[in-house]
């Protein structure tokens, strides 16, 4: 006996664009959308970080607490947009043999298309920083035992001297956004969000333009 075909969708209904390739899985459609999404919201969040920062400053800080809700959400979507579309990593240990299929059809049909249409993706594919960022929760922990060391974390400065720590303590960020660069410092790696949003918007073009694949 011949395998069985995957199991799909009998239905689906969204207030959103789905299906927008009708040569991929209806299944692996909606995972692509959902990375779409994500690519949409990192643009959208990148737009209101620079709005709320030019309107909030005090000295050099930015204490609107909304900023630390932007910033943070960027990363979110982030971390959902790169792990989605440019995952090409081993098969994780709890991850069954669809599921790592589905995830390297993704990056190679995404991968493919950004080739044809010289994208040159940096921040989108980078594993240290997407891992830095999904992860969170493991590398706060190990990074905060870190001896004489302050922290920066979901917040906006100036410049990554704006202030000076007593006694020696090293200033360090998690998640903290400089605004000079137009960067967020995130445990020593750097996420550029104007090289960010030009990925972000490149691929949606590129990949999940208007006219619908049959």
């Amino acid at each position: 006996m011949g395998k069985s075909k995957p199991v799909e969708p009998s239905a689906i209904w969204s207030g959103r664009r789905i299906i927008f390739d009708k040569n991929l899985s209806v299944t692996q459609n909606v995972v692509l959308s959902q990375g779409r999404d994500a690519l949409a919201a990192t643009c959208r969040k990148i737009d209101l970080l620079h709005e709320l920062v030019s309107s909030s400053k005090v000295r050099g800080l930015y204490p609107n607490p909304e900023i630390s809700d932007a910033i943070s959400e960027i990363c979110f979507h982030y971390g959902v947009a790169s792990t989605i579309l440019f995952d090409n990593s081993p098969k994780k240990i709890n991850e069954n043999d669809r599921a790592y299929k589905l995830r390297n059809e993704r990056y190679e049909y995404v991968e493919s298309i950004c080739k044809g249409n010289d994208l040159e993706i940096v921040l989108l594919k980078n594993r240290s920083l997407r891992n830095k960022i999904v992860h969170i929760d493991e590398h706060v922990e190990k990074e905060l035992r870190k001896p004489d060391a302050g922290w920066l974390i979901d917040s906006a400065v100036d410049n990554r001297d704006e202030f000076t720590a007593p006694n020696e303590i090293s200033v360090n960020f998690c998640r903290g956004y400089i605004v000079m660069e137009e960067k967020i410092i995130h445990f020593g790696y750097e996420m550029d969000v104007r090289r960010l949003k030009y990925e972000a918007s490149s691929v949606i073009s590129a990949v999940f333009h208007s006219v619908q694949r049959s």
